[in-house]
This record gives C-alpha cells, sequence and structure tokens, in this order.
C-alpha cells in the first residue's frame, strides 16, 4: 500500500501538492537514478533547484561520509537502495550547499513499485539533523575541554579520605585520585589508595588535624609546607568536597623550592641583586618614603607596566593600583612605616594601556627617606588559579547533584571505581543492607567479604570487562550484618549493576542500584501462617480485608473509567485527523473528476478515489468498534444493540428485550455494564456451539436488571473456581468483583448441558434516579422574530460554514465559491460559536457538523432551529447510522448529508433547502 501510494502522488497533480506541502525534504527518481520530481523542501535543503531527468541519486551537488571523506552520488543510500531493492533507514551522511555550508541529515530511501511488482523508482525522505549533531559535538567538546583542563593544569591535584578515631580525631588520610602534575609537585608515584604514612612516614602530624579540621568545620587552608624527606616547599590550598560525612578534601599544591630558594638567596645577596637589576626578571621599584611616588624603577618593571623610564617616575601608590585594592596597599605603608616591613601581599596594577596583571609584591623600608619593592608577574598563575576554582565548583555542582540523588532515592545505592571496586560513595539505604561497617575507600572484597563467597564480586569483575550491565532479580545473599560476628543474616535483594565510563568510552567503575525486598519476604511467610490459622483469627482480620477491599473498589473503578477514556480518546482522534482529513481528499479527488483531462488521468482519479473511499470505510468501521456512535448517549437499550451488533462478525445472534421503561444510569455504572454485557456475550461465543443469546432488559423500583442467557453447553458453578483467567481476561470472576463494587449482585443459573443464564442486579444511584424526577431542563427562550437581525434577502443564498475542522470548512468553502448563486456568510468552529454566529448573520442554510467539542451539532441545531424557524440546516458527518441521521432530524435538521457525498450533492441540496425555506 505504502509504495501503490507512492506511485499515485507521482501520477496525479493532487500527490504532488500534499508532498509538496509537507515540512520535509522528499524526492523521487526513476529507475536510473535520474530525478522525477521534488518537493519545495528539498531545494530549501540543497540550497539549489536540482534538474529533472539530468541530476542523479541526489538533490545536493556534493556529498560526504560522516568522516568527512567525500561520497560519491552512486555510492549514496538512495543508490544502494535502488541497486540492492531494499529500504533503509536512519543512514547518516553530510550534504554541502552551494554556498559551503554543510548539513547533517539522515535519509530513509525506498524503491517504488506498480501494481504489477516491476521497480520503477525510488523515493527518499531527508531529515535535516544538524543542530542536534552540532549541540553533541559541542558538549564533546565541553567535557573534553573540562578534562583536558585536569589533565594538564599546572599545579598537583589530589582527593583524599580523612580517618576519624573513636575521639573524631584525625589520625589518617587515604589518596583517592591525582593528576598528572601531582608527581611533577610532589615527587611522589603509585600513591592511589595508600594511606599518606605509608607514602611520607615522617608527615608532620599537624597536617594530618589540619585537614580534618577541613572536613569537619568546612573552612579552607592555605599555607606553605616545608616536606622534609622531599626537600621540597610547597604552595598548599585545601578545601572540603561533598558533605561532612563524606571526609573527602581536594588539594591543590605547586612546588615553590626555586621560588623560596630564590628569597633566601635574595635575602642574603641583596646588594649584590639589587646591582643586577636591569637584566633581572624581577621588577623593582623605589618609592620616596613620605610621598611614596616612584623614584626609580628597573627594566623588569617597565616590560610589566608598558611605560617608559619618564612615564613611570613621579607616579603615587594610588595611581598604578585599582581603587579595591587601596586599602591592602595603605595598610602595607603603615607597617612600613611602623616597622620596617611588610608581609608579601598580591594585588593588581594597572597597565599604561588600561589593562590589568597581576603581581605579588614584597616592599622593605631601605631607610628612613626610602622603600623598595620587588615585583613578581603572577598573572599567568592567578589565571591557572581562575579556571581551577571553576573547575572545583563545577565539579563540587556535580558531586552535589549526585548527592542530592543518593539522599533522596528510595532505594541502596553505591558507587565502585576502578578494577578492584572501591568503594566511593554509598547512601544509607546501602548502610542498612550491609550492615555497620567500613565502606569508602576500601575494595569491595575487603569490605563485604562474603560477596567474595557467593560470587558477587565475580559479577562485578565480569561486568567491568565486558561493560555489560547485570540485573539480579529476587536474589538471596547472606550478611554479616552485626560487627564481631560471624552470624549471617539472609536478605533478599533486586539488583543493577550499571558500568561508568570516562568521556573516551573507558570503563572507570560500576554504579549499584537497588532494592532490598527482605521485610517483603517475611510479609510473605507471615501472611501464609496467618492463612493457615485463618478461621482462628477472622474476626482480627476483618477490617484489614474491608480495607482492602474498599482499595481494590476503587482501582477497579479507576480502572473501568481508564479503559473508557482511551477508547473515547482514539475514537476522537480518528475522527479528528484520520476522518477529515480523507473526507477532505475525497471532495478535492471528486473535484478533479470533473476538470477535462486525459483518459489516463481520469484513471488515475479513479484509483484514488477508491483508495480513499477504503479508508474512510476502514476508519468508520474503526469508529464503530471502539466508541458508540453520538446518538447513543446514555441509552442503555441502545447500547446493548451496539454491542450485539459487532459480534455478529463472531456468528452470534443477539435478541433483545426490553421493558420499554427509563432506565438512568451515571456513566461510571453503564460502562460497567456495558462491559460485563460484552464479556457474558464473549463467553457465548467462546464457549457454546450455539451462536444465539438473548438480553433482557428489565427496570424493578430503584434497579436495574439485565439477564444474558444462552441454550449452549453450560457447566457445573459448584465446580468452578472463581479467579481471573490465565491471560487476565475480563471473565466472570472479573464481572462480579466490577458489579459488586457498584453494590450489586450477579446471580448464575448455569447446568452443564442446558445452558447458561447470568443475571445482573445494579442500584440505581440517587443521583441518576432522581433524574426522572427532575424538571426538564429549560431551554433558552426563543428570539422573536422582531428580535433577530434582519439582513435583506439577497438573491443569493447565504451559508454558514460549521465544523470544528478547519480543512473540511476550506474544502467545503471552496466547492461553494465556486457557485454563483451561493455564498460563504461566516465559518464557526463548534456548537456554542454556530449559534452566536447565526443570531449576528441570520443564514439561509446551516452546514451542521455533528460531532464538534463544547457544543455538538445536534444540540447547535435544537437552538438554532428553535431561535430562527426560518434557516434550513443541513446535517454533516462521517457517520451514515440512522440514528445518528434520525437525532438530527429530531433536533431540527431538515437534509443530512454524509461528508464523502458532499461534492456530488452538497451545492443541489442547498438549492433545494433555499427553495423549501420560501415555501
Amino acid at each position: 500500500m505504502h509504495n501503490d501510494l507512492n506511485t499515485l502522488f507521482l501520477q496525479n497533480n493532487t500527490g504532488e501538492r500534499i508532498v509538496d506541502s509537507l515540512p520535509v525534504a522528499i524526492y523521487m527518481t526513476d529507475t536510473e537514478g535520474r530525478l522525477k520530481y521534488y518537493n519545495d523542501s528539498a531545494v530549501k535543503f540543497s540550497g539549489r533547484e536540482p534538474k529533472l531527468g539530468t541530476d542523479k541519486w541526489c538533490v545536493s551537488l556534493k556529498l560526504y561520509y560522516t568522516d568527512g571523506r567525500p561520497m560519491p552520488h552512486d555510492e549514496c543510500p538512495m543508490a544502494v537502495s535502488l541497486q540492492e531493492e531494499r529500504s533503509i533507514d536512519g543512514a547518516e551522511a553530510i550534504a554541502e550547499r552551494p554556498d559551503g555550508e554543510r548539513i547533517w541529515f539522515k535519509v530513509y530511501p525506498s524503491p517504488l513499485y506498480n501494481k504489477e511488482g516491476e521497480l520503477v523508482g525510488g523515493i527518499n525522505v531527508l531529515v535535516d539533523i544538524t543542530e542536534r549533531t552540532k549541540a553533541e559535538q559541542a558538549l564533546q567538546e565541553s567535557e573534553e575541554k573540562y578534562r583536558t583542563i585536569f589533565e594538564t593544569m599546572d599545579e598537583g591535584f589530589c582527593i583524599i579520605k580523612l580517618e576519624f578515631d573513636d575521639n573524631n580525631q584525625p589520625v589518617d588520610f587515604y589518596y583517592l585520585e591525582t593528576n598528572p602534575a601531582f608527581e611533577k609537585h610532589g615527587g611522589l608515584t603509585g600513591v592511589e589508595q595508600k594511606s599518606i604514612h605509608e607514602v611520607l612516614p615522617t608527615i608532620d602530624e599537624k597536617w594530618i588535624k589540619r585537614y580534618g579540621n577541613v572536613v569537619l568545620t568546612g573552612e579552607p587552608v592555605q599555607d606553605v609546607l616545608y616536606v622534609e624527606s622531599l626537600k621540597r616547599w610547597l604552595d598548599i590550598s585545601a578545601y572540603r568536597i561533598g558533605e561532612r560525612g563524606e571526609q573527602k578534601v581536594a588539594v591543590l599544591f605547586k612546588d615553590i623550592t626555586k621560588r623560596k630558594q630564590a628569597e633566601f638567596k635574595l635575602r642574603k645577596n641583596r646588594d649584590r641583586l639589587l646591582a643586577a637589576l636591569g637584566i633581572d626578571t624581577v621588577g623593582v621599584l623605589f618609592w620616596e618614603m613620605e610621598s611614596i611616588t616612584i623614584k626609580e624603577v628597573n627594566d623588569a618593571f617597565l616590560e610589566m607596566s608598558g611605560y617608559d623610564r619618564e612615564e613611570a617616575v613621579g607616579k603615587t601608590w594610588q595611581e598604578l593600583t585599582p581603587e579595591k585594592f587601596h586599602p591592602i596597599s595603605n595598610q602595607a605603608v603603615d607597617n612600613l612605616k611602623k616597622n620596617g616591613h611588610t608581609k608579601p601581599y598580591e594585588k593588581q596594577y594597572i597597565r599604561k594601556d588600561g589593562s590589568r596583571w597581576w603581581g605579588l609584591f614584597a616592599p622593605r623600608v631601605i631607610d628612613e627617606n626610602e622603600i623598595v619593592e620587588f615585583v613578581l608577574d603572577i598573572s599567568e598563575r592567578k589565571h591557572v588559579e581562575e579556571e581551577r576554582e571553576q573547575l572545583l565548583r563545577q565539579v563540587e555542582s556535580e558531586r552535589e547533584q549526585l548527592s542530592d540523588i543518593f539522599k533522596q532515592a528510595p532505594s541502596f545505592m553505591c558507587v565502585l571505581h576502578g578494577p578492584d571496586h572501591v568503594f566511593e560513595r554509598a547512601n544509607d539505604y546501602y548502610r542498612q543492607l550491609v550492615g555497620d561497617r567500613e565502606l569508602i575507600g576500601k575494595p569491595a572484597r575487603k569490605a563485604i567479604p562474603e560477596f567474595e563467597d557467593q560470587g558477587l564480586v565475580g559479577l562485578l569483575d565480569e561486568v567491568y570487562e565486558t561493560g555489560e550491565p547485570f540485573r539480579g532479580t529476587d536474589m538471596e545473599i547472606m550478611l554479616q550484618r552485626q560487627p564481631n560476628t560471624e552470624k549471617l543474616e539472609k536478605r533478599f535483594v533486586d539488583f543493577v549493576y550499571q558500568p561508568l565510563r570516562d568521556a573516551d568510552g573507558s570503563i572507570n567503575g560500576i554504579f549499584v542500584q537497588g532494592v532490598d525486598l527482605t521485610e517483603r519476604h517475611h510479609a510473605r511467610e507471615e501472611l501464609k501462617a496467618i492463612n493457615e490459622t485463618l478461621e482462628e483469627r477472622v474476626q482480627e482480620r476483618t477490617e484489614e480485608l474491608l480495607s482492602y477491599q474498599s482499595q481494590l473498589r476503587s482501582l477497579a473503578s479507576q480502572l473501568s473509567k481508564a479503559e473508557e477514556n482511551q477508547r473515547q480518546q482514539l475514537a476522537s482522534e480518528i475522527h479528528d485527523n484520520l476522518g477529515q482529513m480523507l473526507a477532505l481528499g475525497k471532495m478535492k479527488a471528486d473535484l478533479l473528476q470533473n476538470i477535462p483531462d486525459s483518459a489516463d488521468s481520469s484513471g488515475a482519479i479513479t484509483d484514488l478515489q477508491e483508495v480513499l473511499d477504503d479508508a474512510l470505510r476502514y476508519s468508520r468501521e474503526l469508529m464503530s468498534e471502539l466508541k458508540p456512535p453520538p446518538s447513543i448517549d446514555g441509552d442503555i437499550k441502545a447500547a446493548a444493540e451496539w454491542i450485539a451488533e459487532r459480534l455478529e462478525k463472531h456468528g452470534l445472534k443477539v435478541d433483545i428485550n426490553d421493558d420499554g421503561r427509563p432506565k438512568p444510569l451515571d456513566e461510571e455504572v453503564r460502562i460497567t455494564v456495558l462491559q460485563s454485557i460484552r464479556e457474558l456475550l464473549f463467553n457465548v461465543v467462546k464457549h457454546t456451539s450455539e451462536k444465539e443469546a438473548v438480553i433482557l432488559l428489565r427496570r424493578s423500583r430503584d434497579q436495574l436488571r439485565v439477564t444474558v442467557k444462552d441454550e449452549g453447553e453450560g457447566f457445573d458453578p459448584d465446580k468452578t473456581e472463581w479467579t481471573p483467567d490465565k491471560n487476565g481476561n475480563f471473565g466472570l470472576f472479573n464481572v462480579q468483583e466490577r458489579i459488586d463494587l457498584l453494590g450489586g449482585e450477579v446471580n448464575i443459573e448455569a447446568k452443564r448441558g442446558e445452558g447458561t443464564k447470568v443475571t445482573l442486579s445494579i442500584p440505581l444511584s440517587g443521583k441518576a434516579a432522581a433524574r426522572e424526577e427532575e424538571e426538564p431542563e429549560e431551554t433558552p427562550e426563543p428570539i422573536h422574530k422582531s428580535k433577530v437581525p434582519q439582513v435583506a434577502r439577497e438573491e443569493r443564498i447565504k451559508v454558514l460554514l460549521v465544523d470544528d475542522h478547519q480543512m473540511v470548512r476550506k474544502g467545503l468553502r471552496k466547492i461553494i465559491e465556486d457557485q454563483d448563486d451561493v455564498f460563504v456568510a461566516g465559518e464557526a468552529g463548534d456548537g456554542e460559536e454556530a449559534v452566536s454566529l447565526s443570531r449576528e448573520t441570520a443564514p439561509d442554510i446551516v452546514l451542521m457538523d455533528v460531532n464538534m467539542p463544547k457544543m455538538d451539532g445536534i444540540e447547535a441545531t435544537r437552538r438554532i432551529t428553535s431561535e430562527m424557524p426560518g434557516t434550513r440546516i443541513i446535517g454533516l458527518s462521517l457517520h451514515d447510522e440512522k440514528r445518528v441521521i434520525e437525532k438530527m432530524r429530531s433536533a431540527g435538521a431538515s437534509a443530512y448529508l454524509t461528508k464523502t457525498e458532499a461534492f456530488e450533492s452538497l451545492i443541489v441540496t442547498i438549492r433545494a433547502e433555499a427553495s423549501a425555506q420560501g415555501e
């Protein structure tokens, strides 16, 4: 059917117009690959007007594989599809437009065949995925960028895990992760997962305490440390990461041994260094003590600041320093005047061009009238620090998000790192599962040795090596959940091992998630014990049983509503989209048939009409299967007849006997009753050879009685177990359950070989039963003819179009506007709008759709004919059922047409109704 439709699109103008309107690029070729057709979207896609009959295989001039290699046109997916006579779904490639722009796209080529099965060409659909591809590439580049910063940053970086004693005092820490610069600045290798005492036995214990204080208080540490065993000076900054309970600290450090040695040397050889300042890289300024103005500078400072010597001499401290650094500079001056020295500090200087650079300043008093200041340009270091801070904030944010997930998730979770499956993180649910034991920083084999014996660690190894997830369902495990004991406790769990990957795709860990089902197992065992002594404990469990039944009823009621709502939603979708568009397609096809053309064209149009007729017939049948027609409403007899009609195709003949008394039902009750009738009739079809049944509908006071009986094989109710069948079908068990939740009863009379009789007794709710006693709904007071806007009668017929589908209204307008004696006075999309426009425009004829939102066509017809008796109503619908027609005529419609016959008889019917209006 797909190929037949595509062939039809190529053979007539209607098909081309439909394809032209699509927002995706589509083109067709002959069997040699030469272009025969393309739509407007294909022109936009390729950036050019392809040449029909000349261009081959594709609408684009240049094609490339996704790795950037040029793709010959005769190797493109369309060529492959035709050569191998197969469809290709979703292959990716790159097209280049004449202006040089490249587009990533997916293709869906398929070969086309005629009715005889001969290959006649191919069709291809091109989907632009450029924006999605660019977004994916940008994300990958961003991840690589941050990973590159971490790997290439000049400062050493490590994450450590603190250990505390029973008094909450830090006693040790372990290295969890290091970057490449760690070895450069720290001079240490292979430290991951090792204790600091293993790495540096002579470590000063004060640093363990300082890192522990970072964990406890969250206050960062920044200081300079001389490591005796390494003979190095380190500039260290430490920050807590994650929550306090995680006991982790991020440490950034840099080897400043050379700088410290330079400082020492500078102190010892000040005079000698000052003599050589002209060739040194350290900036030097000589300031006048009182005015703090520059007396002399060296070449290094001039290069840093961008000034020449004449411009620099005479400038004040404030002129060279941004205002926000004035307080710290003034404090330094006060310390110099008071003590003769001050600590080195960092601040910014303003260059001659207005830009700024960071410097480390160390001023000293030479004598009572002069200050010398040494300046080191640390701009590069500050930039690195800023990038480092940004990276740390990002890492911290990600860790916080992960922490939130761990805290809020209602299941146990942990993250294992590396091939040894070292615990990096575990939430409280996981700790509750495995008991009170140290996990973080330890391999799974050591932290939980029971897992090794039970093969769970072996499963971790397999997941880490293969990259394939593993799911364990209702697995029994043994755990030592109490410390200092060898007693093992049985637990039942569902869990998943999910591999974690780096940016390059390599596996670096495993994420474990699952649910502890032990309590559920215990509950089952307790329930089993209770069931064994159920008779002795009936009274104790009565309240629990009643609560369970109440919940079951509520859930069953919700299920009934959900099933019915789904049916109505599906039927509405078919009506509002497929049905309306097919009707419009037929109207346009009928219109084309009256245009003189060649015999071949006429034959193609006739074929298209047949296809559209079949589709319309199918949509009507499907709607009829899914949803009763609007004429049924709440009529239980009509609904039963509709069900019986549906079962005729199964060979079942149903006789319906109704007492004729009103049987008002609420929606929930009506849905359940119809489902029960349908299931009982299906039982007759499935279980009896006599394909005949009788339905009796009776009202007895405030109850509805529905009886379904047959003369089939029957069965023995006393030997039948009333449980749902293995397929979960809506059997007698569920009929009983649902009728029971309505407060009704099910009575079954059956005997093997003598047929079956099932009677449903359902109480009419007070709300439904009371409807018979209520006053009839007030109808709007008809507008007196003198109140209706009087529009002068014209020679032309004035028509109001009412349909909730804009495309249908457009098609109807086209038919009407081709006539000289008829014109469209207005359009409405629902019943309320139709009533309002009728009052404003006083139309001669109203074309009224039956199914519409807000107010349907039946009610709108009733109101318009009541207020304006002279207006003629022509009903329009996809339905051709008698009940729908009778409802419209009863409401006041004088004529009724299906949308499929609109072209042939619409104008004739309008003229006939207009003539009848004047009689």
